[in-house]
């Protein structure tokens, strides 16, 4: 009976990347800057705000009060508001040759490389868990509160509040960001904002694959991408890949380990689908169990093509459906075509 601790240390490492969502939201500079140049009575109509963590630095409710002199009185008037932004939109304030390298027959074992590797998949798929249910499920967007609700404010000098109808652009220059607390009364969750994949990425991708059979027979095996990267335009990202696949037919065990990366592009989006595809290449190592005495060793660069259907689901987390073709040289010359589909979570 295999050891259960691989399984306890997933959950361990899933809990630990999970954070817990807190009351607080900020407010970066330029929105503060924005709201300021509004009427006063208009500065709680619909901010673009972010829901914090309970790890991220809260404002002491006491912190001391900015004083203004000459204020007008602040009304108290916040209604139901409809959607403040249409889709598409993201608001202010967001944030070659092969060959047999090694061939022939060596000792080692593709079966402990497919053991091994369907653990680190394991944590993987937990770890994208438990990012979806703390960076992916937390609130981006649009908010609307009473504008004598407190505007909690980092100041070069320490936390500041005053209500946020008072707020001028002198203060709103100065602040580095702010806060608004949500304690349940007059303060409403308007609309998410669009998906946002500028910053830095991680995903996970499970399907099917055709494996390198390494002039035995191909197969077709469970295959699994796990991607760590960034967005430096929201259509325009470079990631870096590990892939891992194997088969296994009750005799032979056939394990492919990739290593790469690709440039992913969606230049079209309908609605809350998107539409893209990528270009990626790298290493790719296979081992192959022949009759349960020998390993065989191969490996060579590979190239992949393919396409991208995105469904948004938050602004920081999507659906993702992949497929195309690798391509890498084929024992005895030539070429293989490994076509691959998949489906999986990607975090921004």
């Amino acid at each position: 009976m295999r050891s259960r601790s691989p399984i306890f240390a997933s959950l361990a490492v899933s809990l630990m990347l999970t954070g817990c969502l807190s009351n607080s939201y900020r407010v970066h500079p330029d929105e503060l800057q924005r709201i300021a140049r509004l009427p006063p009575d208009q500065h709680g109509g619909a901010i673009r705000a972010t829901q914090g963590f309970l790890t991220s630095s809260q404002p002491p409710e006491q912190a001391p009060q900015i004083v203004l002199v000459d204020s007008d009185p602040l009304y108290t008037s916040v209604g139901p508001v409809g959607p403040v932004h249409g889709r598409g939109g993201h608001g202010g304030g967001g944030h070659g040759g092969g060959g047999h390298g090694g061939g022939g027959a060596q000792t080692g074992s593709a079966s402990l490389d497919a053991d091994m590797a369907a653990v680190l998949v394991f944590l993987a798929v937990l770890a994208s868990v438990g990012l979806a249910v703390s960076e992916g499920a937390r609130y981006d967007g649009w908010v609307a509160t009473d504008p004598n609700t407190p505007l909690y404010l980092h100041m070069p000098e320490g936390w500041r509040q005053l209500p946020l109808g008072y707020l001028d652009d002198a203060t709103a220059a100065r602040a580095d960001y702010g806060v608004l607390l949500d304690r349940g009364t007059r303060f409403q969750r308007l609309e998410r904002a669009p998906l946002d994949r500028v910053g830095m990425t991680y995903s996970v991708d499970l399907g099917a694959g055709r494996l390198d059979g390494q002039g035995l027979g191909d197969s077709w095996g469970f295959s699994s991408r796990i991607s760590f990267g960034g967005f430096f335009l929201p259509w325009l990202g470079v990631v870096g890949t590990l892939g891992l696949a194997w088969s296994d037919d009750g005799l032979d065990t056939i394990f492919v380990g990739r290593y790469g990366g690709e440039v992913q592009a969606f230049p079209l989006a309908i609605d809350r689908v998107h539409f893209g595809g990528y270009v990626g290449g790298g290493y790719q190592r296979a081992k192959r169990d022949v009759n349960l005495d020998a390993t065989l060793v191969r490996s060579t660069p590979y190239y992949s093509v393919g396409g991208i259907v995105q469904l948004e689901l938050t602004t920081r987390m999507a659906l993702t459906l992949r497929g195309g073709e690798s391509v890498i040289a084929a024992v005895g010359g030539g070429v293989l075509m490994s076509p691959e589909l998949s489906v999986g979570l990607a975090i921004y």
